[in-house]
């Protein structure tokens, strides 16, 4: 069980002013007080409980730090150590060292959560119940609130404690124990229906228990049907999976093919861009001969003419050589 802390900032604050001029005193013994008090709030500061306790107790057994402060952390650290004997034990000589503290109130709470961490639960939930009567102001009426009811949900007056915890909600949304309210209603919602539940049992009796095994026959024959559907929707979607896998395993099969057409294609290609340039190498080729026979043609032309004339002119020479011996 945890003692609250943060109303008690403006008390750290004090006690470390007066640390601050026990430790800047000449006299040696009371820088030692002072130096007790620093090192145990301190500890108190960094949540080392149990030499906090050691300091803070040093400091309290000293007359010139044994202020309400001092006693005051000092009777929350047992707290927090959970030696509610001591905080018992602390938190009366306070009362009567200090009857007119303005934390007294504080110190009367944490009575209370001794008491009840001693489970002495019908104590605590009187004294949590006048302190909320006694201190309707106090920045610890909701957490007072809760541990009343937590006193008596653990006497099993849970009719008395469902009330305090709902004040809590309803009035103290922004309390610390808000949270844990609202859970102990949940838990005494749930606890009245099975209360219920078990009260109607017994009163039916055995038509109550033929009530309660159809129930459950209910109950088994919706598993079974939801059992049923969810095996057929895994079979249907088994199903669709095999479908998408043949899908696939087609699509691969045909993308393959595909793949080998191109291939085919990329090489028919190549072989006929190769014809091509042969053909057109060779059709350059008999183009340059067309063009060297033509032009060789051309250049023995008029030779042959002049041969022709000078054969007409020997062949008319002979006709009349001819003639003028058929006179004779």
């Amino acid at each position: 069980m945890k003692a609250s802390g943060k109303t008690f900032f403006a008390v750290c604050c004090a006690l470390f002013l007066c640390a601050a001029s026990f430790a800047q005193t000449q006299d040696a013994s009371r820088y030692a007080y002072g130096e007790d008090l620093v090192y145990g709030l301190e500890a108190y500061k960094n949540k080392d409980w149990s030499n906090a306790l050691f300091f803070l107790r040093k400091a309290a057994g000293v007359k010139e730090s044994s202020s309400e402060e001092v006693w005051l952390l000092m009777i929350l650290t047992e707290m927090h150590v959970g030696d509610y004997y001591a905080v018992l034990r602390d938190a009366d000589v306070f009362s009567r060292r200090f009857p007119s503290s303005p934390y007294i109130p504080n110190i009367k709470y944490q009575i209370q959560l001794a008491r009840f961490g001693l489970g002495l639960y019908e104590e605590s939930a009187e004294g949590f119940s006048a302190f909320v009567s006694n201190y309707p102001d106090h920045p610890l009426l909701p957490s007072a609130l809760f541990w009343a009811g937590e006193s008596l949900y653990r006497q099993y007056e849970y009719a008395r404690a469902l009330p305090l915890y709902k004040r809590v909600i309803d009035e103290y949304p922004e309390s610390p124990k808000y949270a844990e309210s609202v859970y102990r209603i949940d838990l005494l919602k749930q606890r009245e229906r099975e209360e219920k539940l078990l009260y109607l049992l017994r009163v039916t009796g055995e038509e109550a228990a033929s009530a309660r095994e159809d129930y459950e026959r209910q109950v088994k024959l919706l598993q079974g049907e939801e059992a049923l559907s969810l095996k057929r929707n895994m079979q249907k979607l088994e199903e669709k999976l095999a479908a998408l896998q043949a899908s696939y395993e087609e699509s691969r099969q045909q993308n393959e093919a595909l793949n080998a057409r191109v291939n085919e294609l990329i090489s028919e290609n190549a072989q006929l861009t190769s014809d091509v340039a042969r053909a057109s190498q060779s059709a350059q080729a008999a183009e340059n001969a067309r063009k060297a026979a033509e032009n060789a043609s051309s250049s023995r032309q008029p030779a042959e003419d002049t041969m022709l004339i000078e054969l007409k002119k020997k062949a008319k020479a002979l006709e009349k050589l001819l003639g003028a011996q058929g006179e004779l």
